[in-house]
């Protein structure tokens, strides 16, 4: 862009030249289509680099133009195109290197000159002049005192290499020449007045790669990237230094070394540069201002006419010096100097080197010591060409001392650079002789030496005689060698040219000189040109020359216009020209050259050497110019005499032509197509002295003498020449000037074209002369504004012949050719091109005269048509362009357009009618048009505006007339639309989704008559309709259609249908309803097709389409094809689960018969069963991957059935029952984390129809959180704004146009299932079924009220709880369902409280389970990190504050005051409260095993808060519990879980698996209770203090300290501040058949410690209420899952139970109740303990799941010494009788609404004798119970008992009931509270009225 800124402002400046507009237009078009290629814009036809106009030229030429502009853009070398560049030789381009010297880094210390030039390493020589810069010995360029610029422009470009170079192995060779004293070690002593160049060192790198990949660039305008090398600079010898390059290059380190350190080497830049050598300084004029030219030795592949050399190379190799009489050998110097005769030496002729000013004198370089130096130096002698002939090259010897620092001179050689015949010297080498003199003086007079012999080539000149003897004399053991090069423009070294130049002196020796003439090198020839030419046009017979060597003179001619065509002296042809023009002068050559090309031509079947003619023939162009000057001259100078004699020659010579090529023989096929390509160039000279017409005729004649076309076969390349003479005939100046000869030319093409299209052969040759012969005719319609000048040409073209048969037209030749050649041929675009360029020259006479030629043969007709619309089809929907070759394809489009319409007529005429209908032609029409219209090209709404704009101003939309004409022709179809139903309904539903509103309008018409036609011909639409349905599914999903059809689509045939009242409206309405729901979903499908952000959305779409073709029309296949869309693409994310259950709708499908089935999809031909059997083997991967192994458990079940009833496959049988058995072994040991689940909201009019203003309940990933998951929410609605509220959506969010979305987590709500119920069913399968197969949920939204009356936000913190239910359970065939129904409802402050308490216990349990199935696993690498953030999120936030609010707002009496319904959960929330404290105690147990030394310190700290968090518990149960008014009730409805008669017991009771839990129910008043009071004088022998009770572990008693009132008397207040308590109920059964047990899996709560003391109280408590065995109508789900938490959990905890139990006892049908105990040991002592008889221990029992074990208290073997009769008092000092416990029976409910209450129990009193036996087994266990770490607390609630007799106190022996609970060891690894069952034996109760009243407390 940069580029194109700076070429403007070069252009709008005005100070550039025309050439250089020129030049800067080319780059800036280049430059623009180069970037237009990149971008993907349109393609620009170019020519002369201004665009083109479509209508101005050809469609062929407009096909080349693009294809030349397409390689230009493509850096892509152009392929010639014929007529105008058949015959254009390709210039050579030249290439040069720019060098620059950026730095020099060897420290001399004295002045140096570096020499660069290039070397060959092959050839072993140089073939560049040498490029030298001078500086100083401060390393500053010579003269930079006076131009500062030269330090930055140290620079050389080696110009004219040429192809060949390339081929060179080339180095930059750098020489470095050290000027100063003879011996560099010399500075200490005195300054030496002679300056020496003495040698120092070489580098060199190489160039040949950079070279090579400069050669095979395609670019005729190149240059590279400018680069920097680092040559390092090395040294040898002396004596070595001339061949110090080579060792370099060839590595001969032994003969060469680096220099030290210090020598950083030479720093240059390198840069490519290629093109003319002026365009190239004009392109880049900064880089080139200051360069120095170096040309090559020799001249360039191109020699220029205007080029002007005149340059002598002179390399000084060695000398061979004698020592003389000296002991060592010499330090030789040699001084060139250039010498006129008269003894003047030449000033500035000798140039040491590019980039310095030239010499008088060149001195070379100094050998130390050595007499046979090789000094290999090259200079260049520019001496004026004045001078040359008089001049001579004088050598000076002179020997260099060390000693004297003198120089002495000792001897001279010269050498004369003309020699005596008048050439200069020859290149070579040369051997001088050396003569002794030692004195320059004796020199003066050069004519003392010249006579003498310079060298041992050189005889002793005539002079010689005239020396005085014993003048000079020579040394025969010295001479000097010397190689020179000639390069000039003026001198030759060849006598022979000479000869030629001044023939007049011999011309008896004419021919003689002419022969040796002919055997020169074309660069003698070309240098003196026109000299030569007028000595040969001057021998040539005249009024003054009577010559008659006629013939040799044209053969010398010859020999010159075919050095010519020679691509080296091609730039010479304009020479000939402008010698033409300007210097021809011979009026009489045209008669002697006639006759020779006449006698020549006629000779070729005699000649054996055909290479004479076939020159000639190749420069016939340039040998007829000179014919027709010359006889223009001699008709100037006579007045047009001998005319008719020269017309006659003319024919003659023609006649000659066509005798040529009528001759057939392999050694002269060469010759004739010389002839071939060379005649038609003559035309345009032709014409100054021939008729058009005439001439036209005779060029006519010479192609149509060639033999037959059998005969051309069979000679190679004859064929081919003369289609180049057709072509080129045809685009001559002749075709385009004059239409009589036009017409000529044109048969005769015509003809030769038809013959080879019929041979199929050389098509592509074909194509192109069509394209020139058509280029010719649009050019003269185009000048003359009307087709009418060339009908007849063009008639030639599309009228087929008739002979004794229809010769086929070249219309329809055309139109087979292009269907059997190769789409992506060059050949098929030019044939394409050629059949639209007659198409858009033919008028509507050309179409009905074609129509009427085929009237006889109706037959040929209907192909010809048929392979039209074929062709026509193929032209739009065939690539044959490039996409960005717009122009081209609106070319095509709008003939194509206009075609079919005339096509179109004569379906109409021809064949219509009922006879002459023909159905492949009119579908074929069909086809064609549709194609067109459906074409990406003619899409306007994918171009700009711009570029739309401009297409339908020129064109108009060509869809919209296409669409016209297919309603006008199915229109006229009549009863024969019937054909094409339901075949074109596909085709015309395609055109319909096109973005056109008046094309669709013009086609969805014919929709409506397809139904009606196929309901008059069928009955019904069936094939419409299934045909629509289908193809609509296809091109939606194609990218075709949108709302704006869907709505026409609706509108139109709605319209059509309310307007005729067909008789099949009402179905018709139904199916176009149908029709329009299916585009709805098959939009919104097609919207999301892409991008892996829209993969949900496409999930979503892809069930709306199946359950569309399933449900409302029945397609089973397209319902099929969507499954396995679905199952596609659940796969990529993993969802396992959900592809399952897509495979599963597909196996729903299929039976287990027999029937066989059709290949479908992927599945093969096979039976009905064993497809269903390959899909469930499918779908249990799916389920074993997706860890859904219990929906894989059915599919195993049916297949072993399949294979043990159906197949007998005992094999496979045993195959899928060993996976079946897989299966239930993942489900308990493998960890499988639960997943959750989210609500999502997508509010606005942003959103598809499928989500806008909808709910979805999504099931997300394994553990996922709500962040992430909103983060993949925002990933796939990138545009959506994100609700942080959960306040209720507002209308005005609905109806915008943005995307909002409302993202909560909710907890699913399962069915109720008996597997629920069993406290023994493991809580893998219980967790699995709680969060599975779901679908309801629960949102809970926290709302505080009136926040201004408390400081206590918890006071005032309500819960809305939304419930939703789904669509469909999940999971299913998706991750989300539609929230089809939600009910909101509110929670008081304390319900909430209680819910959250209760949520996190959940969330504790679940996070202890899956850490200890991690542990159970044995993995060796656990990440405890989630479970430690867990225990520390509840841990801190119960510490700073959390119980303290809910203390501080539920725990005072004005709560419960003014709250008295809300009282009932108080206590709720004190046991969740405990139940926490409990589950956290074993979480820190199994916290402090698992945590790593790391994480040692953080396990300390939440140990320390963990203590801090139980003393605010047990502080919440020091606190008074108000006063709660009781009520009577028997409603079981009513019952709830505070209805339980002791004020210390409150829990959860299991869930129920029948009812949907509410909060509705009102507590049931509990009856009064009696409590009675034993004291124990001492304290009893297992029980310690309360410190070492912590510190053993062992069991400790619980006490509770309520007094209820009693008549007569108010209650009273106990201290609580001593003793332990618990809070434990324990869900009791009892049977009637003798026993009841009392279970006690709950675990144990909070500690409220106090000392212990002696006195021990044991309270029973009976109440009229029932005790609920479900779950109470107002239990959240979140209790619910607590609840079923503990209970799994507690039967698990039971595996790692270590201690021995005794067995169970039988079980029986029992009931479910709930007991309390609560123990009391007061502080005073009153009686003393009594020894209590210790049963024996028991043997543990496991139970059948392996891990529980029970320990039962009954039955025990213990016999008292006395028991009490019922009713009896006990008088025993060692019994005390207790009130008869009630416990309840009931029976499991099977089935009850969800709103009905449970059933009742059978209730039943325990007797006295039970009591009784309590009061004697639990002493009695004490102990056992104590030794195993437990402690034991039953609670019991019955009827109030009768007041019993005050019995005799004692302080013998209390009578104590216990439950048992077990205390953790901390270095045991199992959770704490580990279950037991207490049976207890029914036994006779005990007469209480009888004890006293005071004894009943």
């Amino acid at each position: 862009m940069l580029d194109l800124v700076e070429f403007r402002r070069q252009l709008i400046c005005g100070t550039l030249t025309q050439d250089q507009i020129r030049d800067l237009k080319t780059k800036i078009t280049s430059k623009i289509d180069w970037g237009n290629k990149k971008l993907g814009l349109d393609l620009v036809p170019r020519i002369n680099n201004e665009s083109v106009d479509s209508e101005m030229i050809s469609v062929t030429e407009l096909y080349n133009i693009h294809q030349a502009s397409y390689r230009q853009s493509s850096h892509v070398s152009m392929r010639r195109s014929l007529g105008s560049t058949m015959f254009t030789k390709k210039l050579v381009t030249m290439h040069h290197i720019y060098v620059k010297m950026l730095s020099f880094g060897c420290h001399i210390g004295e002045d140096s000159e570096i020499f660069f030039s290039l070397y060959d390493a092959k050839q072993c020589k140089f073939f560049s002049e040498r490029f030298m810069v001078r500086l100083t010995k401060n390393g500053l360029p010579h003269g930079v005192e006076k131009n500062a610029e030269k330090i930055n422009n140290m620079s050389a470009l080696f110009t004219d290499l040429g192809k060949d170079d390339f081929r060179r192995d080339v180095y930059l060779v750098v020489h470095i020449i050290r000027v100063g004293r003879m011996r560099l070690e010399e500075s200490g002593k005195k300054k030496s007045s002679e300056q020496y160049r003495r040698p120092y060192g070489c580098s060199v790198t190489s160039l040949a790669e950079l070279l090579s990949s400069l050669s095979t660039s395609s670019s005729q305008d190149h240059f590279s990237e400018e680069r920097e090398e680092l040559m390092k600079v090395y040294s040898c010898q002396e004596h070595d230094f001339h061949n110090l390059h080579d060792f370099i290059i060839k590595k001969q380190t032994n003969k060469c070394s680096l220099y030290d350190n210090r020598n950083y080497g030479i720093k240059v830049a390198l840069k490519f540069f290629s093109g003319d050598l002026e365009q190239v300084r004009r392109e880049h004029p900064a880089e080139l201002k200051f360069v120095s030219l170096t040309r090559k030795l020799g001249f360039s592949d191109v020699i220029m006419p205007g080029d002007v050399r005149n340059d002598l190379y002179v390399r000084l190799v060695r000398g061979e010096f004698d020592k003389g009489n000296k002991t060592s050998q010499k330090n030789m110097e040699v001084a060139l100097e250039i010498v006129s005769d008269q003894g003047i030496v030449l000033q500035d002729c000798i140039q040491q080197g590019t980039g310095e000013p030239s010499l008088s004198k060149f001195y070379s370089t100094v050998l130390y010591h050595h007499s046979t130096p090789c000094w290999n130096e090259a200079i260049r002698l520019s001496v004026p060409i004045d001078d040359f002939y008089n001049s001579h090259m004088r050598l000076l010897f002179s020997h260099c001392s060390t000693t004297r620092n003198e120089k002495k001179m000792c001897g001279f050689s010269f050498w004369k650079l003309v020699g005596d015949r008048g050439t200069t010297i020859k290149d070579g080498s040369h051997q001088l002789y050396i003569y002794k003199c030692d004195d320059a003086g004796k020199l003066r007079d050069p004519s003392k030496y010249l006579g003498l012999q310079s060298g041992e080539e050189e005889a002793a000149s005539p002079l010689e005689n005239g020396v005085p003897p014993g003048t000079f004399t020579r040394n025969t053991r010295e001479a000097v060698h010397l190689e020179t090069l000639l390069c000039s423009t003026k001198l030759t070294q060849n006598p022979d040219l000479v000869s030629l130049l001044k023939w007049r002196e011999n011309q008896q020796s004419i021919e003689e000189i002419l022969g040796k003439f002919t055997s020169l090198g074309g660069e003698e020839v070309v240098k003196f040109l026109q000299d030569i030419l007028d000595s040969l046009f001057s021998m040539f017979p005249s009024d003054e020359v009577t010559n008659h060597n006629s013939a040799v003179v044209f053969q010398a001619l010859v020999f010159i216009f075919g050095l010519l065509e020679n691509d080296k002296f091609s730039p010479f042809k304009p020479v000939i020209d402008a010698y033409i023009h300007n210097h021809f002068s011979a009026a009489l050559a045209h008669k002697e050259m006639l006759q020779c090309v006449i006698q020549l031509s006629g000779q070729v079947r005699c000649m054996e050497e055909q290479q004479p003619l076939r020159t000639m023939f190749d420069s016939l162009e340039i040998i007829f110019r000179f014919i027709v000057q010359s006889r223009l001259l001699f008709a100037r100078a006579t007045g047009g005499q001998e005319e008719q004699e020269f017309q006659q020659e003319l024919r003659s010579l023609f006649a000659a032509f066509s005798t040529t090529v009528c001759q057939t023989g392999d050694a002269i096929t060469a010759t004739q197509c010389s002839l071939l390509r060379s005649l038609p160039c003559i035309v345009p000279d032709a014409m100054k002295v021939i008729s058009p017409k005439e001439l036209s005729e005779l060029l006519c004649g010479v192609v149509n003498s060639l033999p037959e076309p059998q005969e051309l076969a069979a000679h190679c390349g004859l064929v081919p020449a003369k289609l180049d003479y057709v072509g080129n005939t045809v685009g001559s100046e002749l075709f385009e000037t004059c239409s009589e000869a036009r017409l000529i030319l044109m048969k005769m093409c015509v003809h030769h074209l038809r013959l080879q299209f019929e041979q199929k052969r050389e098509l592509d040759h074909c194509a192109e002369i069509l394209g020139v012969a058509l280029k010719g005719l649009h050019k003269e319609a185009h000048i003359s504004k009307r087709k009418e000048t060339i009908w007849q040409e063009v008639d030639l073209l599309v009228s087929p012949m008739w002979d004794s048969t229809v010769v086929p037209s070249m219309l329809d030749i055309i139109l087979q050719a292009i269907r059997t050649t190769d789409r992506r041929s060059t050949t098929c675009g030019q044939l394409v091109a050629a059949l639209v360029d007659i198409l858009r020259l033919m008028d509507e006479r050309h179409y009905r005269q074609l129509w009427d030629s085929f009237t006889a043969d109706r037959k040929t007709l209907r192909e010809f048509i048929l392979r039209a619309f074929v062709v026509f089809q193929e032209l739009v929907r065939e690539e044959l362009y490039p996409t960005d070759w717009i122009v081209m394809r609106m070319v095509t489009n709008n003939v194509v357009l206009m075609s079919v319409q005339e096509f179109s007529q004569a379906l109409l005429c021809h064949f219509l009618e009922n006879e002459d209908f023909d159905y492949q032609l009119w579908s074929a029409f069909f086809s064609s048009t549709v194609a067109f219209l459906t074409q990406p090209c003619l899409q306007m709404e994918l171009v700009s505006k711009q570029k739309r704009d401009k297409i339908i101003d020129r064109y108009g939309d060509m869809r919209v007339l296409m669409g016209f004409q297919i309603w006008n022709m199915w229109s006229n179809m009549g009863p024969h639309k019937i054909r094409f139903i339901p075949g074109m309904v596909g085709p015309f539903l395609e055109v319909t989704l096109v973005p056109e509103t008046e094309l669709r309008k013009a086609i969805l018409p014919i929709f409506f008559d397809m139904i009606d036609c196929e309901q008059r011909a069928r009955g019904s639409f069936k094939q419409v309709e299934s045909e629509l349905i289908d193809k609509l599914d296809i091109l939606v999903s194609a990218n075709k259609g949108d709302d704006e059809y869907r709505e026409l689509f609706k509108t139109i045939l709605m319209e059509k249908v309310t307007q005729e009242r067909p008789s099949w409206q009402e179905n018709g309405t139904l199916f176009i309803n149908s029709v329009t729901s299916l585009l709805e979903r098959l939009l919104d499908y097609r919207n999301v097709m892409q991008g892996e952000e829209n993969r949900n959305k496409r999930m979503s779409c892809t069930v709306n389409l199946l359950n569309f073709y399933k449900s409302e029309i029945n397609r089973q296949e397209m319902y099929i094809r969507y499954i396995y869309k679905l199952h596609d693409l659940h796969l990529p994310v993993q969802n396992y689960t959900e592809a399952a259950f897509t495979l599963i709708l597909h196996a729903e499908l299929l039976g287990w018969s027999s029937d066989e089935l059709l290949a479908e999809l992927e599945y093969p031909r096979q039976k009905e069963w064993q497809r269903k059997e390959q899909i469930y083997r499918r779908i249990l991967d799916l389920l074993d991957y997706g860890k859904a192994w219990e929906y894989g458990i059915p599919l195993c079940k049916e297949l072993a059935w399949l294979y043990e009833n159906k197949t007998y496959n005992y094999s496979e049988l045993s195959k899928i029952l060993k996976r079946q058995s897989q299966f239930f072994d993942k489900i308990l040991e493998e960890c499988r984390p639960t997943h959750r689940y989210f609500r999502v909201g997508y509010y606005g009019k942003g959103f598809p129809l499928f989500l806008r203003n909808k709910m979805f309940i999504y099931r997300g990933g394994e553990l996922e959180q709500i962040g992430p998951f909103q983060k993949q929410l925002q990933s796939e609605f990138t545009a959506a704004q994100f609700l942080s509220n959960m306040l209720p959506i507002d209308s005005s969010i609905m109806a915008s146009d943005a995307q909002y979305i409302q993202v909560a987590s909710v907890m699913p709500i399962p069915e109720p299932l008996e597997v629920f119920s069993q406290a023994d069913v493991p809580a893998q399968v219980t967790l699995f079924h709680r969060n599975n197969n779901v679908a309801k949920f629960q949102f809970d939204f926290r709302v505080i009220k009136d926040n201004n009356t408390t400081d206590n936000e918890f006071k005032n913190l309500w819960i809305e709880r939304t419930t939703y239910t789904t669509s469909h359970k999940l999971p299913g065939i998706l991750q989300w369902f539609e929230v089809t129904e939600y009910r909101v409802e509110s929670l008081s402050p304390l319900r909430a409280a209680c819910d959250t308490m209760a949520a996190k216990n959940l969330e504790l349990r679940q996070g202890i389970s899956n850490i200890s199935s991690v542990a159970k696993s044995g993995g060796a690498v656990m990440n405890i990190t989630d479970f430690s953030r867990l225990l520390d999120g509840v841990i801190n936030a119960a510490v700073n504050g959390g119980i303290k609010n809910y203390q501080e707002a539920f725990f005072v009496p004005e709560f419960a005051q003014s709250n008295t319904d809300e009282c009932k959960y108080i206590d709720w929330l004190k046991d969740l409260m405990n139940e926490q404290i409990h589950i956290l105690n074993g979480a820190i147990s199994i916290h402090e095993q698992l945590v790593s030394v790391d994480w040692r310190p953080f396990h300390e700290e939440l140990t320390k808060k963990f203590k801090e968090m139980k003393q605010n518990v047990k502080k919440s149960r020091k606190s008074l519990r108000p006063p709660i008014p009781l009520r009577r009730s028997t409603d079981l409805s009513q019952t709830s879980l505070t209805s339980i008669g002791s004020t210390s017991s409150l829990t959860t009771p299991a869930v129920t698996p029948t009812a949907t839990p509410t909060l509705a129910a009102a507590p049931v008043e509990p009856q009064k209770k009696a409590t009675v009071t034993y004291r124990v004088s001492e304290k009893l022998p297992h029980l310690v203090d309360r410190d070492a009770a912590l510190k053993t572990g062992k069991s400790a008693f619980f006490y509770s300290y309520e007094l209820p009132s009693q008549p007569g008397r108010p209650a009273e207040k106990v201290k609580r501040d001593s003793g332990y308590l618990s809070n434990t109920v324990i869900p009791a059964s009892y049977d009637e058949g003798g026993g009841s047990s009392v279970d006690t899996s709950w675990e144990q709560t909070s500690l409220m410690t106090s000392k212990l003391s002696n006195d021990i109280s044991l309270q029973v408590s009976n109440s009229g209420g029932s005790i609920d065995s479900g779950v109470s109508p107002g239990q959240s789900p979140v209790l619910q899952q607590h609840e079923v938490m503990r209970q799994s959990w507690s039967s698990t905890d039971t595996e790692h139970s270590a201690d021995p139990a005794p067995p169970l006892p039988p079980k029986s049908p029992r009931g479910l109740a709930a007991a309390s105990v609560s123990s009391l040991l007061s502080r005073e002592p009153s009686q003393k303990a009594v020894e209590a008889h210790d049963p024996p221990p028991l043997p543990p029992r496991k139970t059948s799941k392996g891990g529980d074990v029970m320990l039962p208290l009954s039955p025990i073997p213990y016999t008292h010494p006395r028991s009490p009769s019922v009713g009896e008092s006990v008088s025993s000092p060692t019994h005390h009788s207790v009130a008869p416990p009630v416990f309840r029976t009931a029976s499991h409910p099977t089935s009850q609404s969800p709103l009905s209450p449970p059933a009742v129990p059978r209730q039943r009193s325990l007797t006295k004798a039970d009591s009784v036996q309590l009061q004697q087994t639990v002493p009695t266990y004490t102990k056992y119970c104590s030794s195993q770490a437990t402690h034991v607390t039953l609670s019991n609630l019955g009827e109030k008992p009768p007041a019993p007799p005050r019995p005799q106190k004692t302080k013998s022996q209390p009578n104590i009931m216990f439950s048992h609970s077990r205390s953790l060891d901390r270095d045991t690894r199992h959770i704490p509270s580990v279950p037991r069952r207490v049976s207890v034996p029914p036994q006779p109760a005990p007469n209480l009225e009888a004890l006293p009243e005071g004894d009943r407390l």
